[in-house]
């Protein structure tokens, strides 16, 4: 145990897994553009090695992993825009849409968008939606830090582990199997027209350009990460503070589900997926007895 009385094992086994989890990511998004002969500079590899031996330095404050592993999995994000470019084949999205079409008579999307009337105007509850949609980016802080509060330094280390799982296999899945969303195939074709609402209600409060750069990539639909890190956050939450303490993060999972389904944003295939990438995210990392503190 060390002086503020946490397990050092534990915690020096969850640095471990992020070290192992985010060098795979960056190793293997490093190697795609050479396999499919269209090569790029690995630019992840150098900021990789930078933010490790951050990661692992000992003198810095015991909050800084949560920094940390949320600047470096944005710059893998940004770090994309290298790779998806790469794709030489052609895109996934009639396939899902058939796919739901036969399920439920419908797309998910359309039928929605009729019920509620979305057709080119802004309403109220679009600019709700939209607030809905922007917080999604602040839940890889908010979850660690409440459980820093709540239980220390292991349980923190728990919940920055887990997003980095679930965000560089969802990353990796982008790069691997692009999938053209719903709004983006309705302009392509094969799909009834969608009215891309919520994300018009964004730009209304936040600059166009600004708005297109948490879009490195169009053909990013599945797994939907915006369905998947409020999964997440509900998992650990729930685990670290309880359910009294978390029950609200319900609402936030809902909400967010909800509103990219209304705007033509991703499939309720995608949804499904990224609920199921965030539970194997949270089992890889909350059912190993090497990763919970000694009680």
């Amino acid at each position: 145990m060390n002086r503020n009385g946490t397990d050092r094992s534990a915690s020096d086994r969850l640095d471990l897994l992020w070290l192992v989890t985010t060098g795979a990511y960056v190793a293997v998004m490093g190697a795609v553009p050479f396999l499919r002969l269209v090569p790029r500079f690995p630019v992840l590899v150098p900021i990789w090695i930078v933010f490790a031996l951050l990661y692992r330095w000992q003198r810095l404050p015991r909050w800084s992993p949560m920094l940390l592993s949320f600047a470096f999995l944005g710059l893998c994000y940004w770090g994309l825009r290298f790779v998806v470019s790469t794709w030489t084949g052609a895109f996934n999205g009639m396939n899902v849409a058939v796919f739901e079409e036969r399920l439920f008579g419908v797309l998910p999307p359309v039928w929605l968008q009729q019920k509620l009337g979305c057709a080119g105007d802004t309403r109220w509850f679009d600019y709700m939606f939209a607030g809905l949609h922007a917080s999604f980016f602040m839940i890889p802080i908010l979850t660690p830090f409440l459980a820093f509060r709540k239980a220390g330094d292991v349980a923190m280390r728990r919940a920055v582990t887990a997003f980095a799982l679930l965000t560089t296999v969802g990353y990796a899945t982008y790069v691997l199997w692009p999938l053209t969303p719903p709004w983006m195939q309705a302009i392509e074709g094969g799909v009834p027209h969608l009215d891309r609402c919520m994300f018009r209600a964004l730009t209304d409060f936040m600059p166009a350009f600004l708005v297109g750069n948490f879009s490195m990539s169009p053909r990013a639909a599945m797994p939907s990460l915006h369905a998947a890190v409020p999964m997440l956050m509900t998992l650990v939450l729930m685990r670290e503070l309880g359910f009294r303490r978390s029950a609200w993060t319900l609402f936030v999972l809902l909400g967010i589900s909800f509103e990219i389904l209304y705007g033509g944003e991703h499939y309720a295939t995608d949804v499904v997926v990224g609920y199921i990438y965030a539970l194997a995210a949270f089992l890889a990392v909350y059912v190993p007895r090497r990763f919970q503190t000694r009680g």
